[in-house]
């Protein structure tokens, strides 16, 4: 509701935003359960990155206008499909899938460590630097939107080099895979 605060919505409309924002995020992941075994997961990945990476610089871009509007609304409702359509459920797929089962329980532990410690660091980070002063000099409220957005596209890069395939792939081929490119970087 602050984002929408921010743009110039009164409250009771703000929170009619976030509840629109919300309902696209649902309705995207539902649909993606649907279709997450005929596309794959990496795909996914990659085109919620860049939706999430392009609505994050989209909504700076109108922040920084300061010509919010419908505009404004619109690339968090993005933001949302992006996130529901990706990184909220794809990456609880793909956990129990990349790992070999010798390894499996403690690798799903610390990947899903570190990813409730993105989540803390996100949720942590994102008031301080949307509510300074300084900063919102300089972008109108937009810094934190520039910085993940970055980080969205950056996310759409990684995966497409170093996340496997896993749809329809058995945990021995996992395993091979791993085993090849630990060998490939020991050579480098």
């Amino acid at each position: 509701p602050q984002i929408l605060q921010r743009m110039g919505y009164h409250m009771d409309n703000a929170f009619l935003g976030v509840l629109l924002a919300r309902c696209l995020n649902l309705l995207a992941t539902m649909s993606v359960v649907l279709m997450v075994d005929r596309v794959g997961r990496k795909p996914l990945l990659v085109a919620g990155a860049l939706v999430m990476g392009v609505s994050s610089m989209a909504l700076a871009s109108v922040l920084r206008t300061e010509n919010t509007g419908a505009l404004g609304v619109a690339a968090m409702c993005l933001y949302m499909a992006g996130l529901g359509m990706s990184f909220g459920p794809i990456i609880w797929i793909l956990v129990s899938e990349i790992f070999p089962a010798a390894i499996r329980g403690q690798a799903m532990s610390l990947a899903i460590a570190g990813q409730w410690g993105a989540n803390f660091l996100v949720s942590f980070t994102f008031p301080v630097m949307f509510g300074d002063a300084g900063l919102n000099a300089l972008s109108h409220g937009g810094f934190a939107f520039w910085l993940y957005g970055g980080f969205g596209v950056l996310a759409a890069v990684l995966v497409m080099r170093y996340v496997p395939e896993t749809k329809g792939v058995d945990g021995e081929r996992i395993g091979q895979f791993w085993r090849r490119h630990a060998a490939v970087s020991r050579s480098l």
